[in-house]
C-alpha cells in the first residue's frame, strides 16, 4: 500500500511540475511577442518618473537576455533585463547636448494574470543576476531553461560572483 501511495505522489508531483512549466513557457512567450511594446513602455514609465533627480533619460539600450525570477511570497513571475541608460549630465546638457552620463541598470517586468506589465521600476547599478541576489530575500532566480521551476541550484554563488 506504501508503494502505491508513493507512486502516486511521485506522479502528482510531475503532473503539478509540467503545469507549471507549461505555464512558464507560455507566460515566455508572451513576453516575447510583447517585448517591444513592454520595452517602450518602461521607458516612458521609468523617464517620467524624476528618478534619477535632475536627470534626463535620453537614450536606453535594452539587452536580449531575459532573466526570470518568482516572488517568493506571492509567486509572481519577474522578467529582468539589462540596460544601458543614457541620462543627460546636468541641467547644462541642454546647452551641450555632448554632456551624457551611461549607467547601467536592471528593468523589472511582472506578470499580472495572462499579462506582462511594468511599472518602471529600475535596479540601478546591478545587473539582472545580481538583482536576484541582493534582492534573495524577496526572490529566487528560476533555471533559464525551462526544465524545472525550482530555483537554479547555486544561483546565489553566480550572482555573487557574476
Amino acid at each position: 500500500m506504501t508503494l502505491l501511495a508513493t507512486m502516486m505522489a511521485w506522479a502528482a508531483r510531475r503532473v503539478q511540475r509540467s503545469a507549471r512549466s507549461t505555464r512558464l513557457v507560455c507566460a515566455l512567450r508572451g513576453f516575447r511577442l510583447q517585448r517591444e511594446h513592454l520595452e517602450a513602455r518602461f521607458v516612458q514609465v521609468a523617464s517620467a518618473s524624476g528618478r534619477p533627480r535632475e536627470r534626463e533619460w535620453v537614450d536606453v539600450q535594452f539587452e536580449d537576455e531575459v532573466t526570470l525570477a518568482r516572488n517568493r511570497v506571492s509567486g509572481q513571475l519577474h522578467a529582468l533585463v539589462g540596460m544601458s541608460v543614457q541620462f543627460s549630465s546636468s541641467q547644462d546638457a541642454f546647452d551641450n547636448p555632448y554632456e551624457t552620463e551611461f549607467c547601467e541598470a536592471t528593468a523589472v517586468f511582472y506578470l499580472d494574470g495572462q499579462r506582462w506589465m511594468t511599472d518602471g521600476r529600475a535596479v540601478f547599478n546591478l545587473s539582472p543576476l545580481e538583482t536576484v541576489y541582493r534582492f534573495q530575500h524577496e526572490m529566487e532566480l528560476l533555471d533559464a531553461r525551462l526544465s524545472d521551476l525550482r530555483p537554479t541550484p547555486g544561483a546565489q554563488n553566480r550572482a555573487r560572483t557574476g
